[in-house]
């Protein structure tokens, strides 16, 4: 579950320069700044069971399995901690963007 966005809109260099100096994760969605809020126990074990399924489901493709700590570039314009994603894509699957690891193609759709 995340917080109240920011009521300010926020250039992505900016969301950058924010999450780059943040102890804690914000998504960013069309110029908005959402700070994510802490989980509950139920919510654990939930994404503990999807992951599982996921990577059992993936083992020996070429697309990999990634867990909450992993941004999703979207868009240019949305990045996101989904509690779990999926890349089959052959460019760089996994880069550092602003020291975070950051999943989403180059051209960043």
């Amino acid at each position: 579950m995340a917080a109240r966005p920011t009521s300010v809109p926020f250039t992505v260099e900016e969301y950058r320069v924010w999450e780059r100096a943040s102890q804690e994760r914000h998504e960013y969605i069309d110029g908005r700044v959402t700070l994510m809020s802490g989980g509950t126990a139920d919510h654990s074990v939930l994404c503990v069971g999807v992951g599982s399924l996921l990577r059992a489901l993936l083992r020996g493709g070429s697309c990999r399995a990634y867990r909450s700590d992993m941004r999703v570039r979207l868009s240019a314009t949305r990045y996101v901690y989904p509690d779990a994603s999926v890349s089959c894509d052959p460019l760089p699957v996994a880069e550092v963007y602003d020291g975070i690891d950051l999943v989403g193609n180059e051209a960043g759709t």
